[in-house]
């Protein structure tokens, strides 16, 4: 179940510069074939952007039953990411101040599951080479980008699809959230297809103006026929 600790490492989640796989000490797993119970250390998860040898073939045999977490006794504070910067109010920052922060600025930017039916961020922040981010930054000034692993750069996805006017555009019951360009909420659509429709519609759009291609973020078991 999304958010629960056991799905954390699957998807190394993270948010404002901060991911899970940093705090990881190791992933106790069942083996899923051979029913024994095993440890994988930080580095056996192949961690990545939003993703993890438990989301590929290699590893979806492993069944996660606990996380072992290494924490800092001292406060360590990250507060790089742009919106953290724009921080209200005075005194020292802390990670409880932090806190609020990112929960006020989640509210405020996306939409409320419960109200309107959504899994969050449907597309990734892709990843491109420099030169790539350095020919779009020269045709686009305003286009947020940011340091990735190695010699990668993060591009913005949702001001991508913002740029291409696809905030608030509905199509078959399926609409793109006009609080944030990344959620795409059922409004009244019956079939999965309906909603992957749209995002294809969108990728091809992103693919022909920008030449990058957007991967999907949830994990799609099976389509309706």
């Amino acid at each position: 179940i999304p958010g629960n600790v056991g799905t954390c490492p699957i998807q190394n989640i993270g948010a404002y510069g901060v991911e899970v796989e940093s705090f990881i000490l190791q992933v106790n797993v069942v083996n899923g074939v051979s029913g024994e119970c095993e440890t994988l250390r930080n580095a056996d998860c192949a961690f990545g952007y939003r993703d993890s040898t438990f989301k590929r073939e290699a590893g979806k045999h492993w069944i996660i039953t606990s996380v072992d977490f290494r924490l800092s006794k001292e406060p360590v504070c990250c507060f790089e990411y742009p919106e953290l910067k724009k921080m209200s109010g005075d005194g020292p920052v802390t990670p409880a101040r932090i806190l609020e922060e990112v929960v006020a600025i989640r509210t405020r930017k996306l939409p409320d599951p419960g109200n309107a039916p959504n899994v969050g961020s449907f597309f990734k922040n892709p990843m491109v080479s420099r030169e790539h981010a350095k020919a779009l930054k020269a045709e686009h000034e305003e286009m947020p980008q940011f340091p990735a692993q190695g010699d990668r750069i993060k591009l913005s996805a949702a001001w991508m699809i913002d740029y291409l006017g696809w905030r608030g555009a509905e199509e078959a019951g399926v609409m793109v959230s006009d609080q944030h360009a990344l959620v795409l909420i059922n409004k009244s659509a019956s079939f999965a297809s309906e909603v992957i429709v749209l995002a294809d519609k969108i990728r091809e759009s992103v693919k022909k103006v920008f030449n990058v291609e957007l991967e999907i973020e949830p994990q799609m078991i099976a389509l309706d026929s």
